[in-house]
């Protein structure tokens, strides 16, 4: 019930999937950085208490987190329709693998000094901090991740099948 068929079709179909959540990634990342740097810019010193409350602010930081949620389905939905079969089993693959990635990421704070990731004005102590607050962040929402790929994958098998069945 649960084999894994590895083909390179299907380790495609992964590496696609991870490219459209990271892609959608950095397309948010670049948003909010714009946004951000545009209230930076046009914002006098003593109104930043003020600016990032405002509505461009807000409507990025919602903006960014519809996108994390939709990336997950639709990198599942792109390898449930690419593998056309257990696209639910694949998706959640593409979550584990997801969940792989981004721990290991976030573990490097632990490994490099905090100079070199955050600059040599930041306490050491607080980076640790920061790194176990996403690590502990990214465990809680895992399972949503894992769930929501899950749901894209068998989606996109779905859509395969209606697809065909035309």
């Amino acid at each position: 019930m649960f084999n894994i068929n590895l083909s390179r079709k299907n380790l495609f179909a992964i590496f696609l999937g991870l490219l459209v959540i990271v892609g959608l990634g950095i397309i948010t990342s670049t948003v909010s950085f714009f946004v951000i740097s545009n209230i930076m810019r046009t914002t006098p010193v003593s109104e930043f208490k003020y600016a990032f409350s405002q509505q461009p602010i807000l409507v990025s930081n919602w903006l960014s987190k519809i996108i994390a949620l939709a990336s997950p389905i639709l990198g599942g939905f792109v390898v449930g329709y690419l593998v056309k079969e257990k696209g639910w089993l694949y998706g959640a693959l593409l979550g584990f693998i997801l969940l792989f990635i981004s721990i290991s990421i976030v573990s490097l704070i632990f490994i490099l000094p905090t100079s070199i990731i955050y600059g040599p004005q930041f306490p050491p102590n607080y980076g640790h901090e920061l790194a176990q607050k996403n690590i502990l962040n990214q465990l809680l929402h895992s399972p949503l991740t894992i769930v929501l790929a899950s749901l894209g994958g068998y989606l996109g098998e779905r859509f395969y099948i209606q697809k065909v069945k035309k």
